[in-house]
């Protein structure tokens, strides 16, 4: 059976947007970009409208992002050089606290990695310096994101780690913090909020627009709680610090959130107890959430696209905290195989990852047709790609990028304070 090519646009944010949420994320960091202006354009039209509150590109000399305005293609040969005099041309105003490098796909297409230039880069200047290597066109936001967490938890300085984890303080290490706005600082807050619930201290998260030396409180942490994407970096911590590492999930509804409480508490022998946390945030609001539940969220149809770490507390959250029906699912990244970055992008129209115009249509259009949308949860460009009578379903902005949704408020959708932002948000709309 012939598999019908999808060659129309897809929706999953790109390696390019993974290391530009990494670096504005470090407010100390700046991200050299081995390419020409196309990174400008792109930067322009993607965040900068869905950011308000970044820092990464500001107008005259003190801007955080830099390009090199080479060509590897033409020669490789030169790549250092203009790499050097571009870190010069900064050092000149700034001193970063590290160097992200990063490429753009004709430097892929050159077989080009910047590992080496990276090392050379911070031999010169002594300053840590990251290569963000795609290596392969397939690899989305999430592999330049871990990719920044391991270089920054590799470029911790021993002195970092001197005296060894005090006991009780903690971190997260490896939330995408996907703009400086105040939904994602409510979610910090959340974040921080339930270790320190448990009686731990916390350090800054990862990432969180924490400075470098803010980071590095981590060497110090007891505990690590490492979320998807930062297992790798937190193991690299732990293995020089000797903290204890464990495994948790985004804590996105009232059963994640339970569920991250619990692993934490048993990891740092903590002597919180989740239900102490849960519970009167759930009996403060729960006559509200109820009627909102019972006259205007159960039994509705929701179509989500969100981020891996996102996906599954966001159906469960919808599912079993707000009686609705999650009839379409689509996982925003790139690889058929989560745990393998490195797998082909799927051409399937059926597949449930990678959402592109032709496959987030198709699956619209079978749930208008089973049973019809209620409304419609995902990012500007799930919203931008909608055709047909999907552009009659009300739409719930969530994930990066949002052009049209800033929350100038600070409302946070983890914990269980954050089923009530979506029990708001979601029943605003619905008809």
């Amino acid at each position: 059976m012939t598999v019908e090519h999808d060659s129309t646009l897809r929706l999953a944010p790109s390696f390019m947007d993974g290391a530009m949420m990494a670096a504005a994320a470090v407010p100390d960091s700046v991200l050299i970009y081995v390419g020409a202006a196309c990174i400008t354009e792109h930067f322009h039209h993607t965040h900068l409208v869905a950011d308000w509150g970044q820092d990464l590109v500001l107008d005259g000399p003190r801007t955080r992002l830099a390009l090199t305005f080479s060509d590897l293609t033409a020669g490789v040969l030169g790549t250092m050089e203009a790499i050097e005099k571009t870190a010069q041309r900064l050092l000149a105003v700034r001193r970063p606290s590290c160097f992200f490098l990063a490429e753009l796909s004709r430097v892929t297409l050159a077989g080009e990695d910047l590992t080496g230039a990276a090392l050379d880069l911070r031999e010169r200047t002594g300053i840590p310096s990251i290569a963000l290597s795609s290596r392969f066109l397939t690899r989305d936001h999430d592999a330049a994101f871990r990719a920044a967490l391991e270089g920054i938890a590799d470029s911790l300085p021993d002195a970092a780690f001197e005296g060894g984890p005090i006991p009780g303080a903690a971190a997260v290490i490896g939330y995408l913090y996907e703009r400086n706005e105040a939904d994602q600082r409510a979610n910090i807050a959340a974040l921080e909020g339930m270790l320190r619930d448990l009686g731990l201290d916390p350090c800054p998260t990862w990432l969180s627009h924490a400075p470098v030396p803010g980071l590095a409180r981590a060497a110090r942490a007891s505990v690590l709680a490492a979320l998807p994407s930062g297992r790798e970096a937190a193991r690299r911590i732990g293995a020089r610090s000797g903290a204890t590492v464990v495994d948790v999930e985004l804590p996105v509804g009232v059963a994640g959130t339970e569920a991250f409480l619990r692993r934490v508490a048993e990891a740092a022998g903590a002597p919180g107890r989740p239900e102490a946390v849960v519970d009167p945030v759930l009996r403060e609001a729960g006559t509200f959430l109820e009627r909102a539940v019972l006259r205007r969220l159960a039994g509705r149809r929701v179509a989500l696209a969100a981020l891996p770490e996102w996906l599954p507390g966001l159906a469960r959250t919808m599912e079993e905290d707000l009686g609705m029906e999650v009839a379409v699912r689509l996982r925003r990244g790139r690889s058929a195989d989560p745990s393998d970055p490195d797998s082909p992008a799927s051409q399937d129209p059926d597949r449930d990852h990678d959402p592109s115009v032709l496959t987030w249509n198709r699956h619209l259009s079978r749930a208008l047709s089973d049973g019809g949308l209620d409304v419609v949860v995902g990012s500007s460009w799930e919203r931008n790609a909608l055709q047909g009578d999907a552009l009659e379903v009300p739409f719930v902005e969530f994930g990066y990028p949002c052009f049209a949704w800033h929350d100038l408020t600070g409302r946070p959708s983890l914990g269980v304070r954050g089923v009530l932002t979506w029990a708001e948000r979601l029943a605003g709309v619905v008809r």
